[in-house]
């Protein structure tokens, strides 16, 4: 039993399936350790380490894929549209130091504002996107870090610097950004298409 849950784990590993590797490795840790047979954990623990150096590396090619298909990689954190407290949130209203080009076809093409590479892995993560399994799914991530606040909310910041969202009409707060479960449902919904997809293939294949 412990022999077939690692060749599992190195099955699934091939496959960039890391989360069943891991699941894999550790049914074959119970299965030795149930039969006494306390020799094979060193190999056991060899895997384990195999498979996080993998799940590493994949991670690493996640971000190269995206840095060379995306902006460049630059410093700062944070979603376009965000108001801080104190701040005037940038609106006709409000005026800006920006030059004006209305009614002027001469005004340049704004350019999309750069981002962190690993901060649109690490959201993506907090979205659920198994990075190491899923980068075709990291457009999500980067279009939900590009994304501003919805109409009718404004970002705060409490004592310790944290931000939270506030709807300006019913006063209510939360921590989350309010378009978080958004992604979260696109992500859900490219998975099952893909996997509707992919079931598909595998039915034509027959």
């Amino acid at each position: 039993e412990g022999d077939q849950a690692l060749q599992r784990a190195v099955d699934c590993a091939g496959r960039s399936d890391f989360a069943a590797a891991r699941a894999a490795v550790a049914q074959a840790r119970a299965a030795y350790q149930r039969a006494g047979a306390t020799a094979m954990l060193t190999g056991v623990d060899e895997m384990e380490v195999a498979i996080a150096e993998a799940e590493a590396e994949a991670e690493e090619e996640a971000k190269l894929v995206w840095r060379g298909s995306s902006v460049v990689d630059v410093g700062g954190k944070g979603r376009e549209g965000s108001v801080l407290v104190g701040a005037e949130p940038m609106s006709a209203a409000s005026g800006s130091s920006s030059p004006s080009y209305e009614d002027d076809d001469s005004r340049p093409p704004t350019p999309p504002l750069p981002l962190d590479a690993d901060e649109v892995v690490e959201y993506a993560v907090y979205l659920g996107i198994d990075v190491a399994s899923e980068g075709g799914l990291l457009w999500i991530a980067e279009e939900g870090m590009r994304a501003g606040l919805p109409e009718g909310y404004t970002e705060h910041l409490d004592d310790d610097g944290t931000p939270y969202y506030v709807h300006d009409q019913t006063g209510t707060s939360i921590w989350e950004h309010p378009l978080d479960q958004h992604y979260r449902a696109l992500v859900a919904r490219h998975r099952a298409e893909t996997a509707q997809a992919r079931g598909a293939l595998a039915g034509g294949a027959r």
